[in-house]
């Protein structure tokens, strides 16, 4: 879960980042970012109701809730960024969320270090099925010991 300190909740500060904004758009979302007078960033997400029910639409905030909780070290503090989210998969998985995430905030110049802005993260995680079949190069059949019955 996001720590509280970096929550943006109140509608004053939502409205506050639209109306003195700078906006990134990528093909998913549109990232409005602002400098804040704290010692560490706050987010706050925006999804639509074309996503659906309320179920829907609060998983895929978790989901990207999630994301940027992982990626905390690697943002840069002192900024109110709203994510208003334009695309998503329903059965979109965290990992790709990630990547997206991570690629958007790079083109905001919102992180501490440079991303590969290629169209692969740096710390790439494949997708399950590719971890499965051994496509992958860091995990593979033959690295795998048989299990014994």
């Amino acid at each position: 879960m996001l720590p509280r300190q970096n929550r943006l909740s109140a509608d004053r500060d939502f409205r506050r980042v639209y109306r003195t904004r700078q906006t990134v758009r990528t093909s998913g979302a549109i990232i409005f970012f602002i400098r804040n007078n704290f010692p560490e960033s706050r987010f706050g997400f925006v999804v639509g109701k074309k996503f659906g029910q309320a179920t829907e639409r609060n998983r895929i905030k978790r989901l990207f809730r999630e994301s940027i909780q992982h990626n905390l070290g690697q943002i840069l503090s002192g900024y109110d960024v709203v994510i208003q989210i334009k695309s998503a998969d329903p059965h979109v998985v965290l990992w790709q969320i990630e990547n997206s995430i991570l690629r958007s905030l790079a083109f905001a110049r919102l992180l501490k270090a440079p991303y590969d802005l290629s169209g692969k993260a740096r710390f790439h995680i494949p997708p399950p099925a590719a971890r499965r079949s051994g496509t992958d190069q860091t995990v593979s059949a033959s690295s795998v010991a048989p299990r014994s019955v």
